[in-house]
């Protein structure tokens, strides 16, 4: 998603990270460069730059805040985020095996299924209205 995680900046960030860590020489290096930038930004703006929706509004925002749920949703999504991250944490951690892992990340989303439901009986509206495939 462009504007969802990806503003224009960070895209730009990540392009020169990447092309100046390539084992080329320089010449190659700005060809490619200019090449590429010259790709994308005609694919941006040709694609990305018509969205109904100002980018800057929406940079850092990911798919759910821009699907309105209700607030009882809202409020199990960040639960269920926060219980995410703890259990992916235990697991990096070694705290929990491979098993309890998968079983807590089960039990997870049986638990927070209705926030799902909610989204996916909200997300073709959202499609149509922004013209998303």
């Amino acid at each position: 998603m462009l504007y969802s995680y990806n503003p224009i900046e960070r895209i730009e960030t990540r392009v020169d990270l990447s092309i100046d860590s390539m084992k080329e020489t320089d010449s190659f290096k700005e060809a490619y460069r200019k090449e590429y930038v010259e790709a994308f930004y005609d694919l941006y703006n040709s694609e990305y730059g018509k969205v109904g929706y100002a980018p800057v509004a929406v940079a850092g925002r990911n798919m759910n805040t821009l699907i309105p749920l209700s607030s009882e949703s809202n409020d199990l999504s960040k639960e269920a985020i926060a219980a995410q991250q703890s259990i992916l944490l235990k697991a990096i951690m070694g705290e929990i095996s491979m098993n309890e892992f998968k079983q807590q990340t089960s039990d997870l989303v049986k638990k927070y299924q209705s926030v799902t439901d909610e989204f996916n009986q909200k997300l073709p509206e959202f499609k149509t209205k922004f013209g998303v495939k």
